[in-house]
């Protein structure tokens, strides 16, 4: 499957049964290098979601792609509340190009995480740019969201709810 860009039809499998695991849990004694690590909410899935996953599947083009997505507890933390709950999200990402997905629930799951596996690259959105990383190892690629972020489409459904839209 692997080398074919044109994953919606190669890398389909049911969105009921996306397989995920704990970032604690996951184990890739199969992996292959490059190994790309992409983390995020992936609230309301939309196209500069996509954007990043699909640069982040080139950049494991013949490797492996790990998609970490921030627990519903993490979100309330750090961010906001989701719109969508954790098990929709992880449906929504269901026909998206990885291999692994992981939920990753702290800060600390995070660091253990990528101290065991060692990526070769973080893919992160370029709402991430003033991120430091404490890995020097470690190759970091920020992807422009093309205009598109959850909370801007939040604040417009709002905005259309009350009567204010464009």
């Amino acid at each position: 499957m692997k080398g074919n860009k044109n994953y919606f039809f190669c890398r389909e499998r049911p969105a009921d049964e996306v397989e995920w695991v704990r970032a604690a849990q996951l184990r890739l004694e199969e992996a292959q290098r490059p190994l790309v690590l992409v983390t995020g909410v992936f609230d309301l899935l939309h196209a500069g979601h996509m954007r990043l996953l699909f640069q982040a599947r080139e950049k494991a083009e013949h490797g492996t792609l790990v998609v970490g997505v921030n627990s519903d507890r993490w979100c309330a933390e750090h961010k906001r509340v989701p719109v969508m709950n954790f098990a929709e999200r992880v449906t929504a990402l269901g026909y998206m190009p990885w291999d692994k997905l992981v939920e990753i629930d702290t800060q600390a799951e995070l660091r253990d995480l990528i101290n065991r596996l060692r990526p070769d690259l973080h893919v992160l959105g370029t709402d991430h740019l003033g991120y430091e990383s404490k890995y020097p190892w470690m190759r970091k690629m920020f992807v422009r969201s093309g205009g598109m972020h959850t909370t801007e489409i939040i604040k417009r459904v709002r905005a259309l709810q009350y009567g204010k839209g464009e």
